[in-house]
């Protein structure tokens, strides 16, 4: 019993060596760009007689990064990945009446696990997780052009409503819910020192966010309204507008459709460059 204790003792004292030697904490700062993938229909653009939807997510543009993990041994690790996420402007609708453009500033936190190979030189890696937006706005900028609606006007026989229309430039920012996507890598790292590998990875992202609330931030306008006695303007400030325009709470069971909780895409398929520092 001896004779067989001994060498399985110490092969499990070798093997808990080995582990802890290549055991090991790292840092990863990076930066990247994605573009949009997967893309849904977002606006429409009128260009003269013809109509054409506009696809795509608001997943492309810059992103900076920095990861820390640990290496459990040569090949298995963690790792949590702090992102800062910087969406490019799009223009998602553009008619005679409307032109609107959207980006979005957000907060991320993507942990994963890490599986590498072994070796020196070029050393492939992946790495699998799941994708938090801690804290995010998306922002929307909105020019509407002789806008038509009606208008409420006092006179002395009690208040009429009149035709006319808006000239308006507005920003809105819509908050979402707190969302879990996923997120995956494929790279290459080339070590340039002992503790010091640069690195380059390939990264796909799958997000939606849904809406929580909608916020008109900024609002200026003039109304044209067609009265008996000719057209009058009128200037329209944010205090202007009735508290429900100003502020829009998402209700799945509402039975109003402008309540309804909106869904955005930020599916994206990027690349990342960076350094790893290990200790």
């Amino acid at each position: 019993m001896r004779k067989i204790f001994l060498p399985a003792l110490l092969t499990v004292a070798a093997l808990l060596t080995v582990q802890s030697l290549s055991a090991q904490f790292f840092i990863k700062p990076r930066v990247g760009y994605a573009l949009s993938v997967a893309g849904e229909v977002r606006g429409l653009e009128v260009n003269g007689s013809t109509f054409t939807n506009v696809y795509g997510t608001t997943g492309e543009g810059f992103n900076a990064g920095l990861g820390l993990g640990y290496m459990f041994n040569q090949n298995i690790g963690i790792e949590a990945d702090f992102i800062y996420f910087n969406s490019s402007d799009e223009v998602i609708n553009n008619t005679p009446n409307l032109e609107q453009t959207r980006y979005s500033r957000q907060l991320r936190v993507a942990p994963a696990i890490v599986v590498t190979a072994s070796g020196e030189g070029v050393v492939p890696y992946a790495r699998f997780g799941v994708l938090i937006p801690v804290s995010g706005t998306t922002y929307d900028d909105v020019i509407t052009t002789d806008e038509p609606g009606s208008f409420e006007v006092q006179t002395p026989v009690g208040p009429v409503t009149l035709p006319g229309t808006t000239d308006a430039t507005a920003e809105l920012e819509t908050r979402g819910e707190i969302t879990v996507g996923f997120v995956s890598n494929l790279g290459i790292s080339y070590g340039i020192s002992e503790k010091a590998a640069l690195f380059t990875e390939l990264e796909l992202t799958t997000l939606s966010i849904r809406g929580r609330e909608t916020e008109v931030v900024s609002y200026n306008g003039t109304a044209t309204i067609q009265t008996p006695l000719g057209a009058v303007e009128e200037d329209i400030e944010l205090s202007d507008l009735p508290e429900d325009r100003r502020l829009r709470e998402y209700d799945d069971d509402s039975n109003d459709p402008d309540l309804l909780r909106p869904v955005s895409n930020f599916n994206s398929l990027g690349i990342n460059i960076g350094v790893r520092f290990s200790f």
